[in-house]
């Protein structure tokens, strides 16, 4: 019974020590680096197929990360933020649209302006940033803005 506490401690330890960041990527005391030398970046490029597609981001570790997506018809972006772990509070996820059709949100992962609005596009060209916010009561990507040209 005592390895079995022991186990379940050292689980619960090892799931707090993972969890996300509330801090963000750059220090916030006065001899920290803020210069911007530790923020990263990242490219992650996605093709729709035709039909309804679920898509599940996985873990991004970059302060900026530029999600390049060709939109067929529609798609749904999930982001299990249980598997977050290298997200810190301030990072963005951008998402570069070309194509026609519907992106939509997970409601869970993403805290978007309308509630399960989608962003369509008719012309062609769009993007839709979020900002992460966590805490510790809850964490989440929020939408800052959206554009369709």
């Amino acid at each position: 019974m005592k390895k079995i506490l022991f186990i379940l401690s050292f689980i619960s330890v090892v799931n707090i020590v993972n969890a996300q960041y509330t801090t963000p990527r750059f220090g916030t005391t006065p001899t920290s680096d803020n210069t911007g030398r530790s923020l990263t970046y990242a490219l992650v490029t996605i093709a729709d197929v035709a039909g309804n597609d679920t898509i599940t981001l996985k873990t991004t570790n970059a302060w900026e990360t530029i999600i390049k997506l060709n939109l067929t018809d529609s798609v749904t972006i999930k982001y299990p933020l249980s598997a977050n772990k290298k997200s810190y509070y301030g990072d963005h996820l951008k998402f570069l649209v070309t194509g026609s059709g519907k992106v939509r949100f997970i409601g869970s992962d993403f805290l978007v302006k309308t509630a399960s609005t989608p962003l369509v596009l008719t012309t062609g060209l769009g993007s839709i940033n979020f900002i992460y916010r966590s805490s510790a009561i809850t964490t989440f990507w929020q939408e800052e803005y959206r554009f369709e040209y």
